[in-house]
């Protein structure tokens, strides 16, 4: 047992066994940079445990020096025993090519420093048993953790008491608070972060061209995999509160964080390449400067990404200063699964939620059962649901937006924008559902937003169903607009048993639909208009903004399921619509060239998703 001064100071022997009893207890002033326990150029080949309990404290006021530093050794060396390792100037654990390392695994205590990070491990692998902390504690210099390619055990665990700040506080970095590189297995529980990553970060930072590996972080990941955060308090304005490069596995639960950025492309958690199992649950994103959430992948590898709660009301996007609440996007062959249920989003000056895809992506979304308002901030862009593609997307896109309530929206509260260009060659397709989703508050003027889009742009295909919404006190534009154009596109649009109504006076058509708008279209749009209650929702019955509008333009193709009556017979496709809808409604109808057809075989029901 030594009280005061050094522990330990071995250079260039070998080691083994476990020598020694008793305990070890360190404090007062070593000088900076001197740690209690040092052991450089060491071999251990038959390994070397110090099972004695570890009192190295050093880390209050006059003290200096502490902690633990291995440099150059090979062998195993570990440390069971901790009860305490504090520092001050000098990490509390310092492993630098020191072979393989367990610390802190059979007895767990606390890792303190002031000025340096408390943990910085690299170049040495973690061994089985891992590093374990009850509470890890850094106070100012530039990072709290450090952990770099420490090979594929499980590398540490912060494990906390359950109550918010248990597992310690990181305060006052300029750089990464938590930096974690070619790592794996790091489980942070109930650790606060305040005023971290208060500086930019060397970059390159930027646009997802630019990339996100040189940014700073509260926590920073390159290369890493299996991240457990929970619990975790992030404020303070860090230039970004979680960012990540190439994660794999990664759960985000019962968190916050609050202010993150203070410039465009600065997001609360942004992750390029995120693959393998995610999910954010129970965890608030607020006040963030560009987007809470952005995801974008160029990898093939799969992402099954989830964003719920287990709890009420604890899942909540609310106020982004500039962009999106999520925004998930893929280019190349990305593979990538979101849904989203359960949470509240207030006031994106973007979109609540907005996927995007390009090239030959495969994505699936489901939005269930989810609160979208913009009711703290009037004044916002959007908060709206948008699928949008890219001109060249020649992959597939599967959607379930469903029993969502959408509220205060600035534009299209749900926009399902196949975007493909004859330039680019795009042919993607999209199919999905929008069903049971309430848009708008009765009574609550342009709560609706601007309604619904299903567009087809170009030459790729989209099948929808739209089932089942309210839409109502729409204004700007239309409740529900069905339009393909610039190209020979095709939408299938099943538009059954929805309630629209109360348009604001700028509104226009209840519902609209439309094949074809330049001269040179050759689409084609298969449409079912039926058992939906629209009368009253034109914004004023008549000429251009009847309840409902038809319109075949160019040389499109226009299939209105079960019209049997002349192609070019106008009164007669209003007058077949409204005997196959809940009435009364005014309608109207435009031919062009070719006019209103039949499904084939004749009245066979469109495509459904």
């Amino acid at each position: 047992q030594v009280r005061g001064g050094r522990v330990l100071d071995i250079d260039g022997v070998t080691l083994s066994g476990s020598p020694g009893t008793g305990g070890f207890i360190s404090n007062g002033a070593l000088g900076t940079g001197v740690p209690a326990i040092e052991i450089t150029n060491t071999t251990a080949p038959a390994g070397v445990t110090f099972g004695q309990p570890l009192q190295i404290d050093h880390d209050d006021a006059g003290e200096t020096g502490g902690g633990i530093r291995l440099v150059n050794n090979t062998g195993t060396y570990s440390f069971p025993n901790v009860i305490l390792l504090g520092s001050t100037d000098t990490t509390a654990l310092f492993a630098s090519n020191a072979g393989t390392i367990n610390v802190g695994h059979l007895s767990t205590g606390a890792f303190a420093a002031n000025g340096v990070p408390a943990i910085d491990v690299q170049n040495t692998t973690v061994g089985t048993d891992g590093i374990v902390a009850e509470r890890v504690t850094s106070v100012g210099g530039i990072n709290g953790i450090i952990l770099n390619n420490t090979g594929t055990n499980a590398a540490l665990t912060v494990q906390g008491s359950g109550t918010a700040g248990s597992g310690g506080d990181i305060n006052n970095k300029s750089g990464d608070a938590v930096r974690l590189e070619s790592t794996q297995g790091v489980t942070l529980n109930f650790v606060n972060f305040t005023n971290t990553a208060s500086t930019n970060g060397p970059g390159p930072c930027g646009t997802n061209l630019v990339g996100n590996t040189g940014c700073n972080a509260a926590i920073d990941m390159l290369a890493v995999a299996n991240i457990t955060l929970n619990g975790l308090s992030i404020t303070g304005d860090p230039q970004y509160g979680i960012n990540g490069n190439g994660v794999s596995g990664f759960i985000l639960d019962n968190s916050t964080i609050n202010g993150a950025g203070n410039a465009v492309e600065e997001d609360a958690v942004r992750f390029i390449n995120l693959t393998g199992t995610a999910r954010i649950r129970n965890t608030t994103l607020q006040n963030s400067h560009d987007n809470h959430l952005r995801v974008h992948n160029t990898v093939s590898t799969a992402l099954n990404l989830t964003v719920d709660e287990t709890v009420p009301g604890t899942s909540r996007f609310l106020s982004t200063v500039v962009n999106d609440g999520i925004q998930f996007e893929g280019i190349n062959s990305a593979n990538m699964t979101l849904s989203v249920s359960g949470t509240d989003f207030d006031s994106a000056n973007g979109d609540h939620i907005q996927t995007a895809v390009n090239n030959n992506v495969t994505m699936n979304v489901t939005i269930q059962g989810n609160v979208m308002t913009a009711n703290a901030n009037p004044g916002v862009l959007g908060s709206g649901i948008t699928l949008a593609s890219g001109g060249a997307y020649n992959g597939s896109t599967t959607f379930d937006i469903s029993n969502n309530s959408i509220n205060g929206a600035n534009a299209k509260a749900i926009n399902i924008n196949l975007g493909t260009t004859i330039a680019e060659a795009g042919t993607g397709t999209y199919s999905g559902t929008v069903s049971n989703n309430t848009i708008g508050t009765n009574g609550v003027a342009e709560s609706g937003g601007a309604g619904m889009d299903f567009l087809v742009n170009g030459n790729g295909t989209s099948t929808v169903l739209v089932t089942g919404n309210t839409v109502q006190q729409f204004d700007s534009d239309h409740g529900i607009q069905i339009l393909q154009r610039d190209g020979n596109g095709v939408l299938n649009a099943t538009v059954t048993g929805n309630l629209v109504r109360l348009p604001e006076p700028g509104g226009f058509n209840g519902v609209r639909a439309q094949a074809g708008a330049a001269g040179g279209d050759t689409g084609r749009v298969c449409l079912e208009l039926a058992n939906n209650t629209i009368g009253g929702s034109g914004a004023n019955g008549s000429g251009s903004q009847t309840d409902f509008r038809l319109r075949q333009l160019a040389s499109s193709i226009f299939q209105l399921r079960g019209y049997t009556g002349m192609a070019t017979d106008t009164a007669a496709v209003v007058a077949y619509v409204q005997g196959v809808n809940l009435g009364p409604e005014t309608g109207s109808a435009t031919v062009n060239s070719s006019g209103f057809d039949n499904t084939v075989p004749a009245g066979a029901a469109c495509p459904l998703p």
